[in-house]
């Protein structure tokens, strides 16, 4: 090899170095600033902007001034100003889309953005973004080391009392809580098919008999011991071709770095931070709570909006 390859060779690999370290900072200073992106989203969500765009009609795009113009009444006259350095954030992002005419900056609704405006039932991820980003869930998050030096609940440290008992006192979080546990992913519209019927009561003491019990979002607020102990109570009442339906997120075994995966991990450390009991479950540790409450079997169905829907057989 000459001199002249080997300098060339050299400076090649100096350069992918500097690629690297340049990808490596920014990834870093991504994960720094990354309380940024929603608490601009839960900004957006307030004034209203994706659901000025959505009315304006199907691919429609509006100048912040246009936007401005049906946002509530403001002293501030430097508001479309204000509001691109917001949009344009939230563009990166692929939330919004834009373009330039003229001049000016144009912003439109990306695919994404259509979970942030409620549907024609009234239904978005809206509530849901508002209740992590509210001032009562955000306090906890300070303490959230204290988990992992002392254990206990974060969310109980702040407040002297479980998250479920806080929202009784709170009427205001109690109402922005609930919110979000009924609209944040699925809507079902409930029409009388017959044989369903919905009973009242505590699950942790009996559950009414019938062939099929589905549990959302359930399991995963709870320890490995209440679990089993509700998932028994459901065994119970069921006939032998019975089966108890649960549709949780499903932790996957090996890092994963897809989107899906990640929501779910972020999902798990929230309840680290909220509620110490709960946390998202592989399907090993769902397979090991089924055997541990008598179901001779357990069936990964299919996904949904990142619920794994799961049967478990008597």
């Amino acid at each position: 090899m000459d001199s002249s390859t080997l300098a060339a060779e050299t400076q090649l690999g100096f350069r992918q170095e500097q690629e690297d370290d340049e990808g490596s900072f920014s990834h870093a200073m991504h994960l720094a600033m990354g309380i940024v992106l929603p608490m601009a989203m839960q900004a957006a969500v307030e004034l209203g902007v994706l659901d000025i765009i959505a009315r304006a009609g199907p691919g429609a795009k509006l100048s912040t001034s246009e936007i401005a113009s049906q946002m509530p009444t403001s002293k501030n006259r430097d508001v479309p100003l204000v509001l691109d350095r917001l949009l344009r954030l939230l563009t990166s992002h692929r939330v919004l889309v834009s373009s330039i005419n003229g001049g000016e900056r144009f912003y439109g609704l990306a695919s994404v953005a259509k979970y942030f405006v409620p549907d024609e039932d009234g239904v978005s991820l809206g509530p849901f973004l508002a209740l992590l980003n509210d001032k009562v869930y955000m306090q906890s998050w300070p303490e959230l080391k204290s988990v992992v030096l002392e254990g206990g609940i974060p969310f109980n440290k702040i407040y002297g009392m479980h998250i479920f008992e806080y929202l009784k006192v709170d009427p205001r979080f109690g109402q922005v809580f609930n919110k979000a546990m009924i609209k944040p992913h699925n809507h079902c519209h409930e029409e009388d098919l017959g044989g369903v019927e919905q009973v009242g009561g505590d699950m942790f003491e009996s559950i009414p008999q019938g062939e099929v019990i589905f549990m959302k979002w359930t399991i995963h607020y709870w320890a490995d011991e209440e679990c089993l102990r509700l998932l028994k109570n459901c065994h119970q009442p069921i006939p032998k071709n019975g089966k108890v339906i649960v549709m949780d997120a499903v932790l996957t075994v090996e890092a994963d770095a897809s989107t899906a995966a990640k929501d779910t991990c972020h999902m798990d450390v929230a309840l680290m931070a909220q509620n110490y009991k709960g946390k998202e479950r592989t399907q090993e540790e769902f397979m090991a709570l089924a055997t541990g409450a008598e179901f001779s079997g357990i069936r990964f169905e299919c996904l949904v909006c990142n619920f794994s829907v799961m049967e478990f057989y008597k």
